[in-house]
This record gives C-alpha cells, sequence and structure tokens, in this order.
C-alpha cells in the first residue's frame, strides 16, 4: 500500500529477510561485505533491490530487530546502518556505485511487541493494551529495552505498533485468501 500510495505501483517494494542475520558474515550475504574483505565483490540482495527500483520504492527490511545472537553482536550489526541512514547513501563495494536512499521508504519489521498481547484472545483486551502502548516514545522504549540501540532509534523517523488482528478480520482474510486458492 505504501508503494502503491507513494510511487503509484505496487511492484516498487522490495522485502529482504533479517530474520536469519546472527553475525557479521550473515548480514554480509544480505547487503554485501565491507570493501577489501571476502565478497567484497558480489552484488548481494540490498544492491540487488537498489538496482530493481531506481527510481526508488520501498524497502521492507523484515524482522530486523531479530538481528544478533547477543546484545553485543546485535548491537554491531546495528551499527552497520549508521551511515547509511544518517548520510542517506549507500556505495556498493562490488560495484562502486553510489546510491542514493532518499529515493527510498524503509520499513523495518519485527515481532517486538507480540509479548504484549500473548494470553489473552479477547479482542477488547488486546485493542485496550494497544491503545495503552502505542504512543512512539513507548514503541522506542520497549525497542530499546529489547536491545535496540539507542543510536539507530534515533535515526527512525517514526515507530509503529501495528494494532493485532481481531478475530474476525483474521476470518476475513483466511477466507480471502482460501477463495484465491479455490
Amino acid at each position: 500500500a505504501i508503494s502503491l500510495a507513494l510511487f503509484e505501483s505496487r511492484e516498487r517494494t522490495e522485502i529482504i529477510p533479517f530474520g536469519e542475520v546472527s553475525n557479521e558474515h550473515r548480514l554480509n550475504q544480505v547487503i554485501g561485505s565491507p570493501p577489501g574483505t571476502i565478497g567484497s565483490d558480489e552484488v548481494r540482495a540490498f544492491e540487488r533491490a537498489l538496482r530493481n527500483m531506481p527510481e526508488g520504492g520501498v524497502l521492507v527490511f523484515d524482522e530486523i530487530s531479530n538481528m544478533g545472537e547477543n546484545a553485543q553482536t546485535r548491537d554491531a550489526l546495528f551499527k552497520r546502518f549508521y551511515h547509511m541512514f544518517e548520510e542517506g547513501r549507500w556505495t556498493s563495494s562490488a560495484t562502486a556505485e553510489t546510491y542514493d536512499l532518499n529515493k527510498y521508504v524503509f520499513v523495518l519489521t519485527g515481532n517486538d511487541g507480540e509479548d504484549y498481547f500473548k494470553g489473552t484472545d479477547s479482542d477488547p483486551i488486546r485493542e485496550q493494551i494497544w491503545r495503552k502502548l502505542k504512543a512512539p516514545d513507548k514503541v522506542r522504549r520497549m525497542l530499546s529495552e529489547l536491545g535496540v540501540p539507542q543510536a539507530f532509534l534515533g535515526r527512525m523517523a517514526d515507530v509503529i505498533l501495528f494494532k493485532p488482528l481481531s478475530h474476525a478480520v483474521a476470518r476475513d482474510v483466511a477466507h480471502k485468501l482460501v477463495a484465491g486458492v479455490l
């Protein structure tokens, strides 16, 4: 929906999975290795996404908050993004091409808020919990407590705790998915 609204095309979205990125090597496989290191001459998923949308688009870093096998590793992995988001550009070590990241909207996803809703099936209670916790300052605090570095959060324009699906909406989605298969 974001790419349709901003770029008038659903095809201007690329999803890059980060859920399995546990260390520097795995991150290099997604965004590319630093110059002069093994693998730095290989074009990776991040650069392929930028190439596929040269006029801009939406880049979804899916489950990025799951990066890192411990707090120290997580912090080091997030630091790789500081300059990129701060400067609004990224230079590929594989092709030496510099990309203007200001043409892209970055959406970083995670399941960080799901624990707040565990243990209750009541739609009204889940909505009450969401209303209480959806304020950006509360979401930033939660992400910080879960290990997302403050310096990284400071580079984010906004943080959002999505409203959990009600049972009725989940049922409607399931019916539409099944109807599309039949």
